[in-house]
């Protein structure tokens, strides 16, 4: 993964989805049967094209972010790495907070401030619940190993 190779072809994968995603906005610079063979644009499945573009993007991103980078420790980051492991939970979340917003932006307002509040409010409520979950992990696991190391009896030999 950490290959010259890897990296060239991960960067031409992404150029050319880059190409191919400027092109359904733009004037066409790729034909149409191209575009369709290549990016299905069916969200209700994983295909391997999609698959390949997180990997080649994961690729690109292990080259050139080090371990050891100051950003990774900005507050933004650390929420969002907090999301991440708590992710199953938080997708969750995000399908009923985006039922919700929709339903508040029909009977509300659907101008553009009500969406950006709506938006933010729910991208704030995620956060707080993976921090909650993640505050519940820390003192479960300080329970499970406390009571490990109270219930182990010494051998005695």
């Amino acid at each position: 993964m950490m290959s010259r190779l890897a990296l060239v072809l991960a960067v031409l994968y992404l150029v050319f989805g880059l190409v191919l995603a400027r092109s359904w906005s733009i004037e066409p610079l790729v034909s149409q049967s191209l575009t369709d063979l290549s990016f299905p644009l069916d969200k209700s499945s994983l295909s391997p094209i999609r698959l390949l573009h997180f990997v080649a993007f994961a690729i690109v991103a292990l080259r050139f972010i080090s371990r050891d980078w100051e950003g990774l420790s900005t507050p933004v980051l650390r929420c969002a790495k907090c999301c991440g492991e708590n992710s199953l939970p938080i997708y969750c979340l995000g399908v009923l907070l985006a039922l919700a917003s929709q339903l508040a932006l029909l009977d509300l307002s659907e101008g553009l401030a009500m969406q950006i509040v709506v938006s933010v409010a729910g991208v704030l409520m995620m956060i707080g619940v993976a921090r909650f979950l993640n505050a519940i992990g820390i003192q479960r696991d300080r329970k499970s190993a406390a009571t490990q190391s109270i219930g182990k009896v010494p051998s005695v030999r």
